[in-house]
């Protein structure tokens, strides 16, 4: 695999693995950490964030919005959102079409 602009990237084991997969299959990888997602975007490979992921459990009835809710609630009681709160808050309008409830 390449690295993006052949700069040094840490990853670990488990997160190449979950590239090489990602990669193998032809599927995409759900990932918010940058080095995985530059090396999966010089490799071609699907990279989807958390929030995208949230919206397709959405919409194919796995999850409602509560659980949506709660599972925001709960990154950020534990100050482990997936990204900055205002980029979280642009994502989950662009992906929900309503505001962030955080």
């Amino acid at each position: 695999m390449a690295y993006a602009d052949e700069q040094k990237i840490n990853l670990s084991r488990e997160d190449l693995k979950a590239l090489a997969v990602g990669f193998v299959k032809g599927i995409p990888v759900v990932t918010d950490d940058t080095g995985m997602i530059q090396v999966a975007e010089a490799n071609s490979i699907e990279c989807w964030n958390t929030v995208k992921l949230l919206r397709l459990m959405v919409t194919a009835d796995r999850i409602d919005m509560d659980k949506v809710t709660e599972i925001l609630e709960y990154w950020d009681y534990e100050k482990d959102l997936p990204m900055q709160q205002n980029k979280l808050r642009l994502l989950f309008k662009e992906y929900f079409g309503e505001d962030c409830p955080i």
